[in-house]
Order: structure tokens, then C-alpha cells, then sequence
């Protein structure tokens, strides 16, 4: 029940979120965060693959109950799934905005903005380019911190809000690195 309602962690498995997160770190993620609250500009969050072919095709990926079961554990324990399900990213912009990248810096409705980042100093600039993009109502526009190792809403497009997961709030592993987000 807590895992399903309450919080959850995860297994950083990419280096999207270099220097924020190092992957096998572990993060705890709320869940109700946005069940009673809006997601925010700068929030590291956990969502669902846009092209995970499973989301998108559920009869494809029937897996045995056994598998199912296997999978739900790994979760419970922020253990490393097979096949990487969901993602981390931060949020960039809002539903209603207006994001475009110059040299890779950011703008959102024609100004440009100094983008949040972490004790550890992520967003990593990487000189990209992004045509203005409308972003829609309860969507939201996420990008990695290591903005040359991320596949985000640059590639993908605007992430549904009920695509978002919850938002990670802290590092719990290894033990030493524990810290908030």
C-alpha cells in the first residue's frame, strides 16, 4: 500500500541527471506530492517512458505472474529492473509555456531563464537549439541535468501529468550520500 499511495524508491540507472544523480544511486520518490500539490519548475521527477513499447502496446508485454511479482519486489527496494520502465528527469516548463534553447540556453515565453539546479550544481549546458514549442495544458516539459546524455522532451515531446510518477525528494543510497533534493 505505501508503495503504491505513499512513497516509493527508485534505481538511478542512467547518467541523464549527472552531477544531481550518479547512477546506482537510490531516491525516494512522493507519490502524493502531486496528488495535493502542482508540480513546480525544477522538481526532479520520476515518470512513466513515452516509449516504452509495454505503455504502449500492454498485449505485447503480457509477462507470467511470476515475472509481475519479481518486478513489484525489485520496485519495493529501488532494486534494477531488466528493462528500465521509468525515467528521472527535472521539470523545465510549465503547461501553458511557451520553451525554446538558444546555445543551449533556456526561454520560456521569450525570456530566458535561469534554470534551478542542485547542491552538486546540474544543469550541464550543451549548446543545443529548440524551435519554440507550445507546451500543452497538464503537460509538462522535462529535461535531464547532463543535457548531452538525456533523452527527454527534446526527443520525445511534453510528458502528461499522469505520466509523472512523483516527485524524488531524496537520496537514500548509497548511505553515505544521503541528501535532499
Amino acid at each position: 500500500m505505501i508503495k503504491a499511495f505513499v512513497v516509493q524508491a527508485f534505481f538511478i540507472q542512467m547518467e541523464s541527471m549527472l552531477p544531481t544523480l550518479e547512477p546506482a544511486e537510490r531516491v525516494l520518490v512522493s507519490k502524493w506530492s502531486y496528488r495535493f500539490g502542482e508540480p513546480e519548475r525544477g522538481d526532479v521527477v520520476i515518470l512513466h517512458d513515452p516509449k516504452d513499447p509495454c505503455r504502449l502496446d500492454p498485449d505485447r508485454c503480457d509477462k507470467a505472474f511470476a515475472s509481475r511479482a519479481a518486478d513489484w519486489l525489485k520496485e519495493i527496494f529501488g532494486l534494477p529492473l531488466g528493462d528500465q520502465k521509468d525515467l528521472v528527469k527535472r521539470i523545465i516548463g510549465l503547461p501553458g509555456e511557451e520553451i525554446s534553447m538558444e546555445d543551449g540556453r533556456t526561454f520560456i515565453d521569450g525570456e530566458e531563464v535561469e534554470l534551478p539546479s542542485s547542491q552538486t550544481g546540474g544543469p550541464q549546458l550543451d549548446g543545443s537549439d529548440l524551435a519554440p514549442v507550445e507546451i500543452p495544458e497538464d503537460e509538462y516539459f522535462v529535461m535531464g541535468d547532463n543535457r548531452e546524455a538525456s533523452g527527454d522532451s527534446r526527443a520525445f515531446g511534453t510528458v502528461p501529468r499522469d505520466d509523472l510518477v512523483g516527485r524524488a525528494f531524496v537520496v537514500i543510497w548509497p548511505v553515505g550520500e544521503f541528501r535532499g533534493l
